[in-house]
């Protein structure tokens, strides 16, 4: 998470909304639609929060790297879910 925010300067509330299926690495690109504030997922801040964020290469290839080495591979998991956890 630290490197994926390092990396594109996303607010805080839209990494933790972030699901894998918002994630595009072929492109390099991730599509932020949703927020959380206060333990609730919700719209975005602002029209322009929306926008698509590119993804440096470092980041591309880290979340490469973590998406072949979890065992869940269901497009509607959070992006940062500690998969090990998470009931098939």
């Amino acid at each position: 998470m630290v490197l994926l925010d390092g990396g594109t300067g996303l607010r805080r509330s839209a990494l933790i909304a972030l699901r894998s299926r918002n994630v595009d690495l072929e492109s390099g690109t991730t599509y932020i639609t949703k927020s959380v504030h206060r333990n609730v997922e919700g719209k975005t801040k602002t029209r322009a929060s929306k926008k698509p964020v590119p993804l440096p290469e470092q980041v591309i290839e880290e979340l490469k790297t973590w998406k072949e080495a979890s065992r869940y591979k269901k497009e509607d998991l959070s992006t940062f879910e500690r998969h090990d956890r998470i009931e098939k």
